[in-house]
């Protein structure tokens, strides 16, 4: 099935946005207010019907490598790329909503609007700025152009996966179950996307979307706690890691879970920091980086729970021999004192699962002192 004028006229119908058409050359037009202002757009089908292209008009003239240096610190999604008039210099914001063989649904091209608006936001903060060039040594641009470019041919691999799964999801006939045979579908990557999505949308005025996508979000994530009880405990105690102000408060949640100051802990902190950052969620992202920072510290301060994070994250007993025979702090009486003190901790909280691997760990370890 092919995308037509007509089908994104219903989708516009549907979601109740105005728009006139220009029959003759596939056209619609469109107009939204946005937080910079208003923005003019324009939407047709491309690539015989398998993809729709939407346009921001009216971002004023520029040079070519100006304008694509403003965007590109403006705006950290590849997927908005820069058309210029070569005569006039003209700028306009495209993105390409991949479609396929499905129909065209209206999650996915309200998503599209809404990171569209979001750059063209950006796009105009970046404009307002007196020195591009000192911000531009502050943030990565590519290297040449032509790369820029060839970066923007569609939108980031992980951004059409969600907008395909919610798409499937809105015309399943029960959600809950889609989304528990599809679960591993929605991974960090896909998950990244939705928060940019709702972020974007936010930024759009769209709230009602932006609300969809974070409780689409939040479900995925109970249905994993849910599919792994030990893993809802970690969750809890990750929740406690990045609430924490400061080193002390952290301190107790070391107490309660050595593991935070293990190598899986620090990764997993990094790679929300990341990912929560290239989803404009800066605060969250400082926040995991000073957990992981204070972590970092902890672990020189308590170097006994140091250790165990290493033997307890080891995957197999093999591998946690080989730690506790490379660290003389894991060779002691107190070592095994300290996983029975765990263990007897996590079962007075109800965590029959860390109990018993507390108390696995301290069978091992003590067997081979």
């Amino acid at each position: 099935m092919s995308v037509t004028l007509s089908d994104l006229t219903q989708a516009f119908d549907a979601l109740g946005w105005r728009y006139q058409t220009v029959p003759d050359h596939d056209l619609l037009l469109t107009s939204f207010r946005t937080e910079g202002g208003s923005a003019d757009l324009v939407l047709r089908p491309v690539a015989e019907g398998q993809a729709v292209l939407l346009e921001a008009m009216g971002l004023g003239s520029q040079p070519r490598e100006r304008a694509e240096m403003l965007l590109a610190l403006a705006w950290r999604w590849t997927g908005v790329a820069i058309a210029r008039d070569p005569e006039d210099g003209e700028v306009r914001l495209r993105l390409i909503l991949p479609v396929g063989e499905a129909s065209l649904a209206t999650a996915p091209l309200r998503a599209a609007v809404g990171m569209l608006l979001a750059a063209v936001d950006a796009f105009r903060q970046a404009v307002a700025q007196e020195d591009v060039e000192d911000v531009g040594a502050q943030r990565a641009v590519p290297d040449t152009v032509e790369a820029q470019r060839a970066a923007s041919d569609a939108l980031p691999a992980a951004a059409q996966r969600a907008m395909a799964l919610l798409e499937a999801l809105s015309q399943a006939p029960d959600q809950a179950a889609f989304l528990r045979e599809h679960l591993d579908e929605f991974d960090g990557e896909v998950l990244a996307a939705l928060a940019a999505m709702a972020q974007t949308a936010q930024k759009a005025g769209e709230t009602e979307f932006a609300q969809g996508m974070a409780a689409v979000a939040a479900a995925v994530l109970d249905l994993r706690l849910e599919r792994d009880p030990q893993a809802r405990a970690h969750q809890e105690q990750l929740q406690r890691l990045l609430a924490a102000e400061d080193e002390a408060n952290l301190t107790l949640v070391v107490e309660e879970w050595p593991e935070a100051l293990g190598p899986d802990v620090q990764q997993l902190l990094q790679g929300l920091a990341e990912a929560a950052r290239k989803a404009g969620q800066e605060e969250m992202a400082t926040r995991a980086e000073k957990a992981c920072a204070h972590l970092q510290s902890l672990r020189a301060a308590r170097p006994l729970d140091a250790a165990l994070a290493d033997f307890l994250d080891a995957d197999t007993w093999e591998a946690g021999r080989a730690v506790v025979e490379a660290n003389p702090l894991l060779q002691t009486q107190e070592a095994v004192a300290r996983l029975g003190a765990l263990a007897e901790a996590a079962q007075a909280r109800g965590e029959e699962g860390a109990n018993q691997r507390y108390r696995a760990h301290q069978r091992h370890l003590a067997q081979w002192l």
